[in-house]
């Protein structure tokens, strides 16, 4: 890995495309049930890095980091979750403040409140007491729902923003809204690399919560 950075070219665009591809890779990978998602994520992160040593404001890095750090917080354990968390909460903030209609930052951390108020209330309480992290303390529903929504209008041709405002609506008990998410992430798949996957996981989840 270390000798593919080296002679990695120092263009920006090139570097978070890279990133990207990766990531749509992990996801791939994950979807499959195959090994592999990891490693895709390490060279995601390397390229988003990097991308940001050439060309620090950028938001395309900064989200792509983003994008790594909250598909490992998904499968790690609770404290490694956390300082994922954290990080994802700072690099969202810093990419609204220079971009505030990014789509996929909104969704981002629409997903992180989402997945922190999905825990039980006892794991969040002792979270919040011998954990702590702003990440946590922020959490809402409100939220949530605020960032997933904003996704969705701002790009409504994205299957992912769908699935996971659908995930919301399942969280909360609400069929009927999660119905018309999840057929609205089918609806869309096809024009991101990693769509089929997100469009089988919203078949699965649209048969949970019956169609």
């Amino acid at each position: 890995m270390e000798g593919r950075l080296e002679s990695a070219p120092r263009d920006y665009e090139a570097l978070w495309r890279a990133a990207s591809l990766a990531v749509a890779l992990g996801v791939e990978f994950e979807g499959r049930g195959q090994g592999g998602a990891d490693a895709w994520y390490r060279r995601a992160e390397a390229w988003a890095v990097l991308a940001q040593e050439v060309n620090p404001g950028g938001v395309e890095a900064r989200y792509w980091q983003m994008a790594v750090l909250g598909r490992q917080a998904l499968t790690s354990g609770p404290r490694e979750a956390l300082e994922l968390s954290d990080g994802i909460l700072a690099l969202g903030a810093a990419i609204l403040a220079d971009a505030p209609d990014h789509a996929p930052t909104h969704n981002a951390l629409g997903r992180l409140h989402l997945e922190i108020m999905s825990r039980s209330g006892v794991s969040r309480f002792f979270g919040r007491a011998l954990l702590g992290g702003p990440a946590l303390r922020e959490a809402t529903w409100e939220r949530a729902l605020g960032g997933l929504r904003r996704a969705v209008e701002l790009e409504p041709d994205r299957s992912m923003f769908h699935l996971d405002l659908a995930r919301y609506h399942v969280a909360r008990g609400e069929r009927g809204p999660a119905r018309q998410a999840l057929r609205a992430a089918i609806e869309t798949a096809g024009t991101h690399p990693p769509d089929r996957v997100f469009a089988e996981e919203a078949r699965a989840l649209l048969r949970e919560v019956g169609s």
